[in-house]
C-alpha cells in the first residue's frame, strides 16, 4: 500500500468508456506500467524465501504456531518485505516501470 501510495495514480485517466479504460490498462500493465513496479516484492519475496503463501513459508510451526521460533521468523519476514517496499518507494517510478513483467500473479508476458 505504501508503494502505491507513491507511486501509484493520483488521478483517474481522462476520457469516457473504452478510451479511458484503455488508458487506464496502459498506466497499469503498458511498457512503463505501474504493475512492472508493484510486481517487484512479490518477486523479491519469492527469491529470498521460495514462497510466497503464509501457510507453506510457516509450515514448521504448524502444530507449535505460537511459539517464539515462529514469531521471530514472521517478524524477519515482516521486516524484509518493508525493506522491499522502501527501496522501492526511494527507487525512480519510470526506471522500475519499465523493467521486465518477471513472473507474476496474472501471467503477463512482454510482447
Amino acid at each position: 500500500m505504501a508503494v502505491g501510495a507513491v507511486h501509484g495514480r493520483t488521478t483517474l485517466p481522462e476520457g469516457e468508456g473504452k478510451e479511458a479504460i484503455k488508458k487506464a490498462v496502459d498506466q497499469l500493465y503498458g511498457r512503463q506500467g505501474l504493475y512492472r513496479l508493484f510486481n517487484q516484492i512479490p518477486n523479491k519475496f519469492k527469491d529470498r524465501y521460495g514462497n510466497t503463501l503464509c501457510r507453506d513459508l510457516t509450515s514448521l510451526w504448524h502444530d507449535d504456531w505460537l511459539c517464539r521460533e515462529h514469531a521471530v521468523y514472521c517478524h524477519d519476514i515482516i521486516t524484509d518485505a518493508a525493506e522491499f517496499a522502501a527501496n522501492l518507494i526511494m527507487t525512480n517510478c519510470e526506471e522500475a516501470s519499465s523493467k521486465p513483467f518477471g513472473k507474476n500473479v496474472e501471467n503477463l508476458q512482454d510482447e
